[in-house]
């Protein structure tokens, strides 16, 4: 899907989430490949990277650098802020990174999670590199050297958004990016890597997810945060 309504149905189903109080994990693609802006980046700093240059952009709701979405997998984990699983938002992350760490292994991957130095600083700057991946951040998932997987959160209400990416492998569009193809020798096989996340999340997190499609109500709801926010002029140049 395009970036806008990707970025729309991840925001119906947060709100949903408000609603229900029920976990929703959710894994997708992009097409055609996408820059996404963090949501605090400047839209003409897309002019630095000229490799993405002409790829449609849209901006996220959560912070962080650009990602090139292309040959990538994204997940988005929406809870609910008054159960168990939202009080340790701070460990939701190492929580689906080993998840993922660990079903990439079941492939061969080895893949680690990121930790600083004693004299290393890791806190967002406005002079951090353009791309996401070009950053580190403490839990970051690394092979061979090379940043491949990391996430934000976002908060809405009563409910809070954790989404990430995974990136499989170089893309024309951000050719100084290595994948985990690159670093591994490895090519993903991405069915068998969802399904182990999910299993390893639902016996982490004592619960059970079911296979289902958006509702009608999300569908229309998410057409219509499209129109209003992630697919407007307005929501891109916010900065």
């Amino acid at each position: 899907m395009a970036g806008a309504i990707n970025m729309s149905i991840d925001q119906a189903i947060l709100e949903s989430t408000a609603v229900s109080g029920q976990t929703t994990l959710r894994f997708y693609r992009w097409t055609p490949a996408t820059l996404s802006l963090g949501y605090f980046q400047k839209a003409k700093n897309r002019d630095s990277h000229s490799p993405s240059i002409d790829c449609p952009i849209v901006r996220r709701a959560s912070g962080g650098g650009a990602i090139v979405h292309d040959d990538e997998l994204t997940y988005s984990l929406c809870v609910a802020t008054a159960g168990t699983i939202a009080k340790a938002s701070v460990d939701l992350y190492d929580i689906v990174h080993h998840a993922i760490r660990k079903s990439l292994a079941e492939q061969g991957i080895a893949v680690s999670l990121y930790e600083a130095t004693a004299d290393e600083t890791v806190k967002a700057s406005k002079d951090d590199p353009f791309l996401c991946f070009q950053r580190r951040a403490v839990g970051d998932l690394i092979c061979d050297g090379a940043k491949v997987g990391g996430s934000a959160q976002r908060r809405l209400k009563n409910t809070l958004i954790q989404h990430g990416s995974l990136l499989l492998s170089k893309s024309e569009f951000a050719p100084e990016l290595p994948g985990l193809k690159e670093q591994s020798g490895v090519e993903v096989d991405v069915q068998c890597l969802i399904d182990g996340v999910r299993q390893r999340l639902e016996e982490t997190l004592g619960i059970t997810f079911v296979a289902d499609e958006t509702s009608t109500n999300e569908q229309t709801r998410a057409h219509e945060i499209e129109t209003k926010k992630f697919g407007s002029a307005q929501w891109l140049e916010k900065r």
